[in-house]
């Protein structure tokens, strides 16, 4: 479980798996994020070298079956839900809690 402090991070790794849910290494489909709830999403990746692509976007080609997305808090707690879909492989969704930072105190 995650802070509304505007600071804290989820690291959400995205695998293509078949339907027996083995990785599919050679899966290089472009993954569509999209976020809901309170947080916005700081980050993509996919560990290849060779991938000039930005790391802020909503969008991250796959390499070796797999992506990174961060996921970053607001200051309102909740629930986020984010979503990855790619063409062909369909799409995948999770919840992030997010409880109450704790108030400093005085």
């Amino acid at each position: 479980m995650l802070r509304a402090d505007g600071q804290d991070l989820s690291f959400v790794t995205v695998e293509a798996v078949d339907a027996e849910g083995r990785l599919q290494p050679n899966a290089e489909q472009e993954v569509q994020f999209s976020l809901s709830g309170p947080g916005v999403i700081a980050a993509v990746g996919n560990g290849d070298g060779k991938d000039a692509a930005p790391y802020q976007g909503y969008r991250r080609k796959l390499f070796q079956g797999r992506a990174l997305v961060v996921v970053r808090t607001s200051k309102q707690s909740g629930s986020i839900q984010l979503t990855a879909a790619t063409p062909g492989l369909g799409s995948g969704v999770i919840t992030i809690e997010i409880k109450p930072a704790p108030r400093p105190e005085l």
